[in-house]
């Protein structure tokens, strides 16, 4: 208890501080929201969790928002055994009972089916796939003696943020990547050149360069995710899924109080309040 208090406490004290935030986790959870926001950040990082006598490593699912005063707040926090489009669809509908109407885009990794759920619980919103997590996928399938050339390829294919920048240009460069390599790695490439597949990767093309390196990845929950980690890796063991949400709950307000709430992303200031007219 004293490596997370700084001091030596009792155990009715744990107890009640525990109790205390669990009622205001609660509460929190099922809060009105703002009926808009500019985008939604949707990850999954994978924590473990006793089960009976057994552990498991399940899926702790995020969802952050970006206002329309361009700071931020952590909208959602569930635990999952498994991450899947159809738990991402309860969460998404969640967020719509609980008063969001209107996302401008939403932005996920490439697990399969989330485009066509999110797209269901918002119709008209744009999605971006995390170009990141693409090229790590690509990656871990290419030869060490390839990654650094193909490395730099993909980058390159990806790297559009400037004003001259269009997602006609960035197909161009997926098909010229796709046929260097498609020799030797015929089955990776493919995909980019694939209309249905690749275009969600590609949202990000059609916003102002400013804010394109916010919104083309979900790496902006990486310093939240970090926190997160800090606790979750340590030696505690959450018995109950309760417990470790309310944990990440202290964690999570705590990192929203002197970050994200503290200060504003100055390049959403660049967002058009309507997406249709991009």
């Amino acid at each position: 208890m004293e490596e997370y208090f700084g001091e030596s406490i009792s155990r009715d004290t744990v107890n009640n501080l525990a109790e205390s935030f669990h009622c205001l986790r609660k509460q929190w959870q099922e809060s009105p929201l703002d009926s808009y926001y500019k985008v939604i950040y949707c990850d999954a990082l994978f924590t473990s969790l006793k089960r009976g006598t057994s552990y498991s490593q399940e899926a702790l699912h995020i969802i952050y928002g970006v206002k329309e005063d361009n700071t931020r707040e952590v909208l959602l926090l569930e635990v999952n055994p498994t991450e899947s489009s159809s738990v991402w669809e309860e969460y998404l509908e969640s967020l719509k009972h609980r008063g969001v109407e209107q996302v401008d885009l939403l932005v996920a990794d490439g697990l399969p089916g989330f485009s066509q759920v999110a797209r269901r619980q918002f119709p008209g919103t744009d999605i971006q796939r995390c170009v990141v997590h693409l090229q790590r996928g690509l990656l871990s399938k290419v030869r060490p003696k390839d990654k650094a050339a193909f490395s730099g390829a993909i980058k390159e294919a990806f790297n559009n943020f400037d004003k001259s920048s269009s997602q006609e240009l960035a197909r161009e460069k997926l098909e010229e990547l796709a046929l260097k390599w498609e020799g030797s790695y015929g089955s990776v490439v493919k995909k980019l050149t694939e209309e249905d597949f690749i275009q969600d990767y590609l949202t990000y093309i059609r916003y102002a360069v400013e804010v394109g390196g916010q919104i083309y990845t979900t790496n902006s929950l990486e310093n939240l995710n970090r926190q997160i980690r800090g606790v979750t890796k340590s030696k505690v063991s959450f018995d109950k899924s309760e417990n470790l949400l309310d944990l990440v709950y202290m964690v999570v307000k705590d990192f929203e109080a002197s970050n994200w709430q503290k200060y504003a992303v100055s390049a959403f200031q660049y967002w058009p309040r309507n997406t249709q007219l991009l």
